[in-house]
């Protein structure tokens, strides 16, 4: 089966008769994560996005070092420490009997996440923290607090093994 493909029996969350129930459930889990990260692993600075360019995903981002935008000659790079890490939860989907499930892939950054040279630009490298893990819960999808809740144990396991504290 390709990647990003869905699974028979399953909806990609975007296509999802619950899209705006599960955006809430997320907001809620996603806030409260970042919470967790800043309070109890004491990261200065994270940063989470849903859906990004209208994708099935969520990626969240904790860094020691404000992520912004520094200028270098006319480029804005983001900057990130060498203790960033990023957890991407990819190809979301609701399952039969009320599953959310999704792969998770998490990576420490190393540097800038982008550099110039000679006015080419050049991708950070990465390195892989955990790979091909599933992110695998049953939802009651009427429940948002509740739902939250769930979500939030799932991510905060998946990055209990991703960052090492």
């Amino acid at each position: 089966m390709q990647e990003g493909s869905v699974h028979k029996g399953s909806v990609h969350i975007l296509e999802s008769e619950y899209l705006k129930y599960l955006t809430e459930v997320f907001e809620l889990a996603l806030h409260e994560v970042k919470r967790r990260l800043t309070e109890e692993k004491g990261f200065l600075f994270v940063e989470y996005e849903l859906y990004p360019f209208d994708s099935e995903r969520i990626v969240i981002t904790a860094s020691n070092r404000k992520i912004g935008e520094e200028e270098e000659d006319e480029l804005r790079i983001p900057i990130v420490d060498s203790k960033t890490y990023s957890l991407s939860i990819e190809n979301l989907r609701i399952e039969e009997r009320n599953t959310l499930r999704g792969d998770t892939y998490c990576f420490i950054w190393n540097g800038s996440l982008v550099s110039v040279s000679n006015e080419e630009v050049y991708r950070a490298k990465v390195t892989p923290v955990v790979q091909n893990r599933m992110l695998r819960v049953t939802l009651s999808l009427n429940n948002v607090i509740n739902d939250a809740i769930i979500i939030m144990n799932a991510i905060s396991e998946v990055l209990n093994e991703c960052i090492p504290m």
